[in-house]
């Protein structure tokens, strides 16, 4: 599955995103008191859950942040309860645990739909928990939303077009989870090569780095101006991919999105240097759809 958003490859497609039925009234430019403070938080006061759904709040605003949040913390108990019932010899059986609560009793599933790239609940927390499926954008958003509170110490990562999770263990290799594909296990050359992760992209960081906790909620951020740009809302629009920017400097994805916005907006010495930045930071489109 594409990263982050199936919507890609002209600006176009970006003004073409699904709108919600309940899209927030517009507001002035900048962004919302609520995402502003929720920027400002350190690293360790993140709770990506609560975050995300706080985000998902601007494009779903009767959006109740405390029910869908209310409702990670059952599963959190649930997962704590088959668990324990469970081998726990070493952190591969925790995580075999892990993976068959979140999959087998409470069925989180790839939506293989021949619309799934169209369904906007595809691209925000509630939408997996109202569903239980979801894409590469938010099965790996639930999954760690779910990991955080038990806890375990799981991160986002970046390929070209995907994104996957690794758990981190102190003084010991990490051990990556594909969470398409069951919580699977694939090693860093398999993403490399299966992505089409580029050599240039790898020395930057751009692609294969363990993520923090405020670089991976631009990922997560990302998908709010690629909805508000086709309400007219250019200027939060651009606020959002702004922020995005300033909490990844690395993010190729977002410096995409930037030249987009710029070329559409006729500023091309903008758009060139968004553009350049990209491709000195390696950016890829990749090989695979997954």
């Amino acid at each position: 599955m594409k990263r982050r958003t199936a919507l890609a490859s002209t600006f176009a497609a970006i003004v073409a995103a699904p709108l919600s039925t309940s899209a927030a009234m517009p507001r002035p430019h900048g962004l919302p008191a609520a995402v502003s403070d929720l920027l400002a938080l350190p690293e360790d006061r993140i709770d990506v859950g609560r975050a995300s759904l706080v985000l998902a709040r601007e494009v779903y605003p009767r959006l109740d942040v405390e029910r869908y949040s209310s409702r990670i913390d059952e599963m959190v108990r649930g997962a704590r309860q088959y668990m324990a019932s469970q081998p726990s010899r070493n952190y591969i059986d925790t995580l075999i645990a892990f993976n068959t609560y979140m999959f087998r009793h409470w069925g989180m599933a790839y939506d293989h739909a021949a619309d799934a790239r169209d369904k906007q609940a595809n691209y925000f927390l509630n939408g997996i928990l109202d569903t239980r499926k979801g894409m590469c954008i938010t099965m790996p958003l639930l999954y760690m939303s779910v990991a955080q509170r038990l806890p375990l110490f799981v991160r986002g990562v970046t390929a070209p077009l995907h994104c996957f999770l690794r758990y981190v263990r102190l003084a010991a290799p990490h051990h990556n989870i594909e969470v398409t594909s069951g919580g699977g296990v694939l090693s860093d050359a398999e993403y490399i090569r299966r992505y089409g992760v580029p050599q240039r992209g790898l020395e930057s960081g751009a692609y294969m780095r363990t993520l923090t906790m405020r670089e991976y909620l631009g990922i997560v951020m990302l998908q709010i101006p690629l909805v508000i740009y086709r309400q007219g809302r250019t200027q939060e629009a651009l606020a959002y991919f702004e922020a995005i920017h300033e909490l990844d400097p690395r993010d190729v994805v977002c410096l995409d999105y930037l030249a987009r916005f710029w070329r559409a907006e006729g500023q091309m010495g903008k758009s060139e240097a968004y553009r350049r930045k990209a491709v000195e930071l390696g950016i890829s489109y990749g090989t695979e759809r997954q």
